[in-house]
C-alpha cells in the first residue's frame, strides 16, 4: 500500500516539526490572519476585569431612596447610580456624564435604575453575578407571600449591624416633612395596601403604570424590606413626586396638616391604582358609607366617606384648687357618639345626625386641634384645641356587632420658636402596633418603645383602626 504524504497542517502541534516550521524565518506562502483571542480568554479576562472592578463597589456608600436624578445634567431620563460612590449620571456611551465619571475619577460599576443591568464603564460590558443581587434588592425589592407571613417577626440587621424590624423604621425628615412622614407611616401599616404593593411587579396589568405607582409602591416595599443597607430610608423621591403632582401644595419644605396631606393621599391613589378593567382599587378597603339626615329639612342623604371627624368640645387650661393648670380630657366613645344615628350635630343653622352604613375594613378617625368648631376658624399652634382623648385599643359599633383595633395614632407635639415673637411650630409622631402586646413610637429616625398604657397622653390627632369582627 502506498503511504500517502502528511501535510504540515496536519501535524500535531507539540511536535517537532510543527514547531519549527511555525519559527521558520521563511514567510508563509499566504499572509495569516491576526490572531484572534479565544473565547475561553476572553471569559477569562472578563472575569478578572469583573472581579478587579467589583470589589470597587463601596455598599455603606450607597442610598438609592433620592430622586433619580443625573448630579451634572439634573436629568432624570436613562439614569444609572455609580457603585463605587453612590452619585447618579446620565447614559453610559462615550459622551455621556456617566461614562466621563467612570475615566475621570476611576469609578467602573454603574446600574441602570430601571432595568437593574449592571455595566463595566468604559469598557461597556454588562456584568451578571449574582453577588449583586443584594443591591438590586435594595433598588427595587421583591416579596412572595411566604415572605409576608414572616413581614412582623424578622429581627434584620442593616450593614452596620444594626438591628432593626421591617416597617417598623424611621424616615428622613429632609426640612420640613415629618407631616408626611407619620401619614407615610399610617397608610403603609394598612394591610391590604401594604400586602397589595408588596406582592406587585412591573408586569401587573392590573395596576395601571404610572410615576406615582411606581414610586409609592417602591417605597413601601422598602420600608418593609429585611435587607436595607441602613436601618432607616428617606421618602425623598416620593414626596418630589407628590410635590409636582400636588402642584406644590404638599412639599419637603413647608409643615401641612397631616390631615389635609391623607386626604389628598387616599384621593390621589386610589384614583392612580383603580383598575381600569374593574374599575375597583386596594384602597377601597378604607372607604366606608354614611347616612346624612338634616333634621330641620327632614332630608336624608348618604356619602362615601374616607375619614370620620370627631369634635372636640371647645375648651381651655385652667387651674386646680391647687393652682396647676390642668387640660380637659374626653374619652373616645363619647366622641364616637355623633355617628350613633341620634345624637345631634349643631352646625351653623344646620341639625344633622350621622349613621354608619359600611364599615370599612380599616377606619380612620380625625380629631381636630387647629379649628374652632363653633366660630369656623383656624386656630394657631399656641391657640390649639389640647383636650386629652382617652381611648382603648379595641372599639365597637352597633351594640358590639363591628369591631376594631387600634394599629396606627399620629401625635401632634409643640415644638417651641427660638425666636421671640414668632408662633411655636408644630412636630409629629406616630405610634404604630408592633404585635399584640407590643407598640413602637417613632418620631423621624429615631424609633423606641411605647408602653400601652401612655399611648393616650399625647394629643393624638388621627388614628387607624382595623376591622377585627
Amino acid at each position: 500500500m502506498t503511504k500517502r504524504p502528511i501535510s504540515s497542517s496536519e501535524i500535531p502541534t507539540d511536535s517537532p516539526k510543527r514547531q519549527r516550521l511555525t519559527t521558520s524565518a521563511s514567510p508563509p506562502a499566504s499572509p495569516s490572519p491576526p490572531a484572534i483571542q479565544s473565547p475561553s480568554s476572553q471569559q477569562t479576562h472578563q472575569q478578572a476585569l469583573e472581579n478587579l472592578y467589583l470589589d470597587t463597589i463601596d455598599r455603606k456608600r450607597l442610598d438609592f431612596d433620592f430622586e433619580k436624578l443625573c448630579s451634572v445634567t439634573l436629568s432624570n431620563v436613562n439614569i444609572y447610580g455609580c457603585l463605587t460612590c453612590g452619585k447618579y449620571f446620565q447614559g453610559r456611551g462615550k459622551s455621556s456624564p456617566a461614562y466621563f465619571h467612570s475615566v475621570n475619577e476611576d469609578h467602573h460599576v454603574f446600574i441602570n435604575f430601571n432595568t437593574l443591568k449592571v455595566y463595566l464603564l468604559p469598557e461597556n460590558k454588562i456584568v451578571e453575578n449574582s453577588l449583586l443581587d443584594d443591591i438590586k434588592y435594595a433598588i427595587n425589592p421583591t416579596y412572595n407571600k411566604d415572605d409576608l407571613k414572616k413581614l412582623t417577626t424578622i429581627q434584620a440587621r442593616d450593614l452596620s449591624g444594626v438591628t432593626y424590624s421591617p416597617g417598623f423604621v424611621g424616615l428622613n425628615d429632609i426640612k420640613m416633612n415629618d407631616y408626611a412622614n407619620v401619614v407615610l407611616q399610617l397608610v403603609s401599616h394598612i394591610k391590604s395596601v401594604r400586602d397589595f404593593c408588596l406582592l406587585s411587579s412591573d408586569n401587573d396589568k392590573h395596576i395601571p403604570k404610572n410615576e406615582l405607582n411606581k414610586a409609592f409602591t417602591i417605597f413601601v416595599k422598602k420600608l418593609w424590606s429585611p435587607r436595607l443597607f441602613k436601618n432607616h430610608i428617606s421618602p425623598h423621591e416620593l414626596l418630589q413626586l407628590i410635590g409636582v403632582i400636588s402642584n406644590k401644595k404638599f412639599t419637603i419644605s413647608e409643615q401641612k396638616p397631616p390631615r389635609d396631606f391623607l386626604l389628598w393621599l387616599l384621593n390621589t391613589l386610589h384614583k392612580s391604582f383603580t383598575d381600569p378593567t374593574t374599575k375597583t382599587s386596594v384602597f377601597s378597603t378604607i372607604q366606608g358609607k354614611l347616612q346624612v339626615t338634616s333634621t330641620s329639612t327632614s332630608t336624608v342623604t348618604t356619602t362615601k366617606f374616607w375619614i370620620l371627624t370627631l369634635d372636640l368640645p371647645a375648651s381651655s387650661l385652667f387651674k386646680s384648687k391647687s393652682g396647676v393648670h390642668e387640660i380637659p380630657q374626653i374619652s373616645l366613645q363619647t366622641l364616637l357618639s355623633k355617628y350613633d344615628g341620634i345624637t345631634e350635630t349643631h352646625t351653623g343653622t344646620t341639625v344633622q345626625t350621622y349613621k354608619i352604613l359600611k364599615y370599612p375594613s380599616f377606619l380612620i378617625l380625625d380629631i381636630p386641634r387647629f379649628r374652632d368648631k363653633s366660630l369656623n376658624i383656624p386656630l394657631s399652634v399656641k391657640d390649639r384645641n389640647q383636650t386629652i382623648v382617652q381611648f382603648p385599643l379595641e372599639i365597637e359599633f352597633d351594640e358590639g356587632k363591628v369591631k376594631y383595633r387600634l394599629v396606627s395614632n399620629i401625635v401632634h407635639e409643640l415644638k417651641q420658636s427660638d425666636e421671640l415673637n414668632k408662633d411655636d411650630d408644630s412636630s409629629w409622631k406616630v405610634q404604630l402596633r408592633k404585635s399584640q402586646d407590643e407598640w413602637v413610637e417613632i418620631k423621624d429616625l429615631k424609633v423606641e418603645k411605647k408602653e400601652e398604657a401612655y399611648l393616650f397622653l399625647g394629643e393624638t390627632c388621627l388614628q387607624l383602626w382595623e376591622r377585627i369582627k
